[in-house]
């Protein structure tokens, strides 16, 4: 479980972030909650970037897959940290947290690692079985997504088309 601290130049903690598994299951010993916090006045100075960055870089040492954060809905200036750091909203918890007497609403953000789990990801594309998606609209097929898979045990290929 992956701690940082940030110091000012008196040794005075000013930020920190670590990392906790979400779960005690082994299927998901390669997911973690991320938290980060950076003192009110010296927000603004790159120290969370700082700080979400090297625990990234660390996470993955450590095998770690995929990183999650969840923060209260309004909180856009840590939303726009993460993002910057590479991680995308997946969803909105309604009513989960409770503050001061107030049910709150969190954003659920993660971020998949670029280096960790890609040579199992490969191996599971080569055997996955794809369904094939095609939206319709007023004048027929609108859209068809690319992809390479099978269908039952023949192979198809698709190209990007509108229209």
């Amino acid at each position: 479980n992956p701690r940082l601290v940030a110091e000012d130049k008196t040794g005075r903690v000013v930020g920190w972030a670590a990392l906790s598994p979400v779960s005690a299951r082994s299927v998901y010993r390669g997911v973690a909650e991320v938290s980060v916090y950076v003192a009110q006045e010296c927000r603004g100075k790159g120290i969370g970037r700082q700080l979400l960055n090297a625990l990234i870089e660390q996470s993955e040492g450590h095998g770690i897959w995929t990183l999650q954060s969840s923060m209260f809905r309004e909180n856009s200036a840590t939303r726009s940290l993460h993002k910057a750091c590479g991680f995308r909203e997946v969803g909105i918890r309604e009513r989960i947290g409770e503050l001061d007497g107030a049910w709150r609403d969190t954003v659920l953000m993660e971020r998949r690692s670029s280096v960790v789990g890609k040579e199992q990801e490969t191996n599971e594309n080569r055997n996955r079985t794809t369904d094939v998606i095609i939206w319709y609209g007023k004048q027929g097929i609108q859209h068809r997504t690319a992809f390479q898979g099978t269908c039952g045990s023949h192979p198809i290929e698709t190209d990007q088309s509108d229209g």
